[in-house]
């Protein structure tokens, strides 16, 4: 894709603005500003493995964008040099990294966002599960104490799941949160989450995968946060 973006000279840095399309960092992924609800602008250094979120989004109860890092595809756009789809009985060791920083005022989460395809599309919405790991959240999005843990790569993490919809399809939602929250999640090991969630029934092995993102899913506020050292592999 070609970048929609306005550089900026700063000593020692080119400031990338990343505002309507994705831009690729270093030959494999890409960053995207997917702000589905509401506009949204990335600052990032000089095309490197970062991005800063650079809009206060306002408050309307419900996530309004997803900045994310992006390897597969996702509704057509692909990343570059990806191996995705991939069944997931012939997956080997799916894995990923990022790290994050930033605590500005909001509600936010930052997520691994995993989606599963039935089969091997590139395009549309999928219909098989999101996977959606979430190493830290806000207080104020709430707790899941009390539901089920699931030890996954010697961490504990609350499990839930329901189906979800939209105007185009449905699929399994299934939420993996870390009980005790951390900044970086690095090295995870995917076809254990997807075990766990094959053991439920919310999963088949017979299913692709399409996309591996990682990004921060933003109900208000967000200005600040910051994902970097992202990497994924299928």
């Amino acid at each position: 894709t070609t970048p929609a973006a306005t550089p900026a000279t700063t000593p020692g840095n080119t400031i990338v603005w990343v505002n309507k399309h994705t831009i690729s960092t270093g030959g494999r992924y890409l960053i995207n500003p997917d702000g589905f609800r509401e506009s949204m602008t990335l600052e990032n250094v000089g095309y490197g493995n970062n991005f800063t979120v650079s809009t206060k989004t306002p408050a309307t109860g419900r996530v309004l964008a997803f900045p994310d890092f992006l390897f597969g595809c996702s509704w057509g756009v692909c990343s570059p040099h990806r191996t995705l789809p991939v069944q997931i009985s012939r997956d080997g060791d799916p894995g990923a990294s990022v790290s994050t920083s930033g605590h500005p005022a909001g509600e936010y989460n930052a997520a691994y966002d995993v989606w599963l395809e039935l089969k091997p599309y590139l395009s549309g919405q999928p219909h098989g599960a999101e996977i959606m790991i979430w190493p830290r959240e806000t207080a104020n999005l709430g707790s899941l104490r009390g539901l089920p843990e699931v030890r996954i790569d010697g961490a504990l993490y609350w499990e839930i799941a329901w189906r979800a919809s939209n105007s185009h399809g449905s699929w399994n939602y299934v939420q993996f949160r870390k009980v005790s929250q951390v900044n970086t999640l690095a090295g995870i090991h995917l076809n254990d989450f997807f075990k766990a969630a094959e053991a439920r029934g919310w999963v088949s092995p017979s299913w692709y995968i399409q996309s591996i993102t990682a990004g921060f899913e933003i109900w208000s506020g967000g200005n600040g946060l910051k994902m970097y050292n992202f990497w994924a592999r299928s």
